[in-house]
């Protein structure tokens, strides 16, 4: 049983949900009404996609700036998914949490 509320955990975040990206994927995400909508890679942790509520998609990193889940959070917009691909983004994010 506690392996499996883990799973959960580990599966769903808050605020979107954790999947391996790919371009279809990615081209599959459609915006919400009011809120960001926010989908994590399980092959590069950190690295996810933001859809505005106007139907605007960029890849983003996320990180825990310090130590623990009390930390500050930091989300940096790495590009527009019109102006790089899946596999640049996956290599820039790896860049930026290597220098954290």
């Amino acid at each position: 049983m506690l392996t499996q509320q883990l799973t959960l955990r580990v599966g769903n975040t808050a605020d979107g949900t954790r999947k391996k990206l790919t371009r279809d994927v990615i081209e599959g995400l459609a915006a919400r009404d009011k809120s960001d909508l926010f989908v994590r890679d399980t092959t590069v942790m950190g690295l996810g996609v933001r859809v505005k509520p106007g139907g605007s998609k960029s890849f983003i990193v996320q990180y825990r700036q310090g130590g623990g889940r009390h930390s500050k959070s930091v989300r940096l917009t790495i590009d527009s998914l019109s102006s790089i691909i899946l596999d640049e983004a996956r290599k820039a994010a790896r860049t930026i949490l290597g220098d954290v």
